[in-house]
């Protein structure tokens, strides 16, 4: 077989002419041909979920529209447990919800049941339904607790520093509602609280006629939004 017609059958194969012999050296592709091309998602897609959504921190102006709060009004607080916040009212509005059409339920359109009562000597057993009872008491105790001091935690604070009006923006009476309570400078002040069982003795505030307030110093933008706020320091405009 001449080496003309074994070149076109084995293309992939290049002849090597010496003197007197002939050398087969086989010819692959270059590296570069092989090398797989790195694929690039485009920049309009997104693998963030829902759940990863509801973490994500928006904007001021966002916030501003969501609060119903003017432009010129600055943020000077921002609570950095506002989403556990949201959580806890979800949770405990949704239990209590449960609790109360379970307790409907069984007064208007369950069977009536009677307990028997089995007597051992001088004592009687209770029913089981009172132990029940006690526990979803409790729950509804505790769920009651939570609401009442997720109320008293603002989650944003907003100034206008020229006219020296505060916006302390809390979570309502629902889950996703709002609640705007407004106040003006020198109107919060310090609460002193001698319980050594609460963790957030040092942190309680109340705004004059208007409500109780628990408050962080480290959520403040500047220690001397903190300090102005409290009548610490006169504003500076």
């Amino acid at each position: 077989m001449s080496a003309f017609l074994f070149s076109r059958l084995c293309p992939n194969i290049k002849f090597v002419y010496n003197m007197q012999k002939v050398f087969f050296v086989p010819c692959y592709r270059p590296l570069s041909v092989l090398k797989r091309v790195p694929v690039f998602k485009p920049k309009n897609v997104t693998t963030r979920t829902y759940f990863l959504k509801f973490f994500k921190r928006p904007s001021d102006a966002e916030v501003k529209i969501r609060d119903k709060i003017p432009s010129y009004f600055d943020v000077i607080y921002k609570n950095g447990m506002s989403k556990y916040l949201l959580l806890t009212r979800i949770c405990t509005f949704g239990i209590v919800l449960c609790l109360c059409a379970g307790a409907l339920y069984i007064n208007l359109f369950a069977p009536a049941t009677t307990t028997k009562v089995i007597e051992w000597g001088n004592e009687q057993r209770k029913p089981q339904e009172e132990h029940l009872y006690v526990l979803l008491s409790g729950l509804l105790v505790i769920c009651v607790v939570l609401h009442i001091l997720v109320n008293t935690m603002p989650i944003r604070i907003y100034n206008f520093a020229e006219k020296g009006q505060y916006v302390f923006i809390f979570y309502g009476l629902l889950p996703t509602s709002r609640r705007a309570v407004f106040c003006k400078l020198n109107e919060v002040r310090k609460v002193e609280s001698s319980s050594p069982l609460l963790p957030w003795r040092d942190h309680k505030f109340v705004i004059d006629k208007k409500c109780k307030v628990i408050m962080l110093e480290e959520y403040f933008r500047l220690p001397a939004d903190y300090n102005i706020l409290l009548g610490y320091q006169k504003p500076e405009f």
